[in-house]
């Protein structure tokens, strides 16, 4: 898969461009320390934490993209308010 697959990693998907065949995306979504492990504590918490503007933060970085596929991983608690207002 070497020849065949380039990985990216980026801030959303700002200052890219160009053709993707698959943009995987899996947002924050935690709202509250309360009753997190140490071990998911141990990530960064701009990794672990945000809102539903953090997943329109995401979508909108990926206007100027050109894009065959996306996964978006949404969680259960957001998933109605975000359809709605996609």
């Amino acid at each position: 898969l070497e020849k065949r697959v380039e990985l990216k990693q980026n801030n959303w998907a700002y200052g890219l461009s160009g053709h993707f065949d698959l943009i995987v995306c899996n947002p924050p979504y935690i709202t509250s320390k309360e009753g997190l492990s140490n071990w998911v504590l141990a990530d960064p918490e701009i990794a672990l934490f945000g809102d539903e503007n953090t997943y329109f933060d995401a979508y909108a970085s990926l206007a100027n993209i050109d894009f065959y596929e996306l996964w978006f991983e949404v969680p259960q608690n957001l998933k109605e308010k975000l359809t709605l207002r996609w």
